[in-house]
């Protein structure tokens, strides 16, 4: 792995990345959470496996997903969708939100994976904005770029 990164697999999610040093990883229901050291960025990958997320529009996505994150006050206004080079294809928008529970100002990255025909992973990265973290969310990017996709265990552990 990439600086010191630690390999981190996520059976039940059929994901697997470079953790960096220090962050935390939480297994949530439907995603795994990275938490930087100083919990000013936190990053959650999710994938979907069914035939109508392969078959959503790439392109428009990321920003339907970002208009609907959910614990931020008012309308989100995501950037325009742009390409990001990663092994599978990938398309991100940006934006700015403020959280319902704290009335903190986030930067907002929405990143979307898909591997054809397998999987369709939705990256979620939030930045504190008002003291800002640019190292942290250049190890989440970087994360990103580490992101593999595997089958997930089954109920029955296979």
């Amino acid at each position: 792995m990439d600086r010191g990164f630690h390999p981190y697999v996520s059976r039940s999610r059929g994901l697997a990345f470079g953790r960096p040093p220090g962050w935390g990883v939480k297994e949530l229901e439907r995603a795994v959470e990275l938490r930087a050291p100083d919990g000013l960025v936190v990053a959650s990958f999710s994938a979907d496996r069914t035939e109508e997320a392969l078959a959503d529009d790439l392109q428009g996505f990321p920003g339907r997903v970002f208009s609907a994150l959910e614990g931020y006050e008012g309308t989100l206004d995501p950037s325009e969708p742009r390409v990001l080079k990663h092994r599978y294809e990938a398309v991100q928008v940006k934006g700015e939100g403020v959280a319902a529970e704290n009335g903190l100002k986030q930067d907002l990255r929405v990143i979307v994976l898909r591997r054809k025909v397998a999987v369709l992973v939705t990256a979620v990265i939030a930045e504190n904005a008002k003291v800002g973290a640019p190292a942290e969310v250049r190890q989440a990017l970087e994360v990103v770029a580490t992101l593999r996709t595997r089958p997930p265990a089954t109920a029955a552990g296979g």
